[in-house]
């Protein structure tokens, strides 16, 4: 009877993988019942990655990915929706060529002219852009857009220096 017992104790408390490791907020997490990926708060919200394309601006891959129990993961209420990372890319709408840099809050501001995007990105600025469907843009708040050689807030800035390559 000690046996059955201590094997029916073990199969419910051992049966599930889930249970072997304490979660740890800002972590990424998932169940296996759905594809959508969360980023863990420290106030033990789940904030949804819309899309790839923004889980990218964030991570390089998927290792750091936690699977947890579908049960679990519903007890974490929504905090909302993750936006670009600032500085990371532009951001546009398949339904306007309106052109924007993302600062840190998911502020919009509204790149004015390719001048500007080439003065600040360089030649290439164009490489950037990423789309978002219009269904994510209420996750964003648009602000005043871009003064001429303004920096947007977030982004990461050196200086290069063509003679000297290691400098940068």
């Amino acid at each position: 009877l000690a046996v059955l017992l201590l094997v029916a104790l073990s199969g419910s408390v051992f049966s599930s993988a889930y249970a072997l490791r304490p979660l740890v907020t800002n972590s990424l997490i998932k169940c296996a019942d759905y594809s959508s990926v969360y980023y863990l708060s420290d106030a033990d919200e789940r904030w949804v990655f819309p899309d790839e394309t923004t889980y990218f601006t964030w991570y390089m891959d998927f290792n750091d990915v936690i699977d947890v129990s579908c049960d679990e993961l519903s007890t974490y209420p929504i905090g909302g929706v993750v936006t670009f990372q600032p500085g990371t890319n532009l951001l546009t709408m398949p339904s306007t060529d309106d052109v924007y840099a993302v600062e840190p809050g998911g502020l919009l501001r509204l790149i004015a002219s390719e001048s500007d995007a080439i003065e600040l990105y360089g030649d290439l600025w164009w490489t950037y852009v990423r789309d978002t469907s219009e269904a994510f843009w209420p996750s964003y708040t648009v602000g005043a857009p871009l003064e001429a050689g303004e920096v947007p807030e977030g982004s990461l800035l050196f200086a290069y220096n063509p003679d000297d390559p290691s400098a940068s």
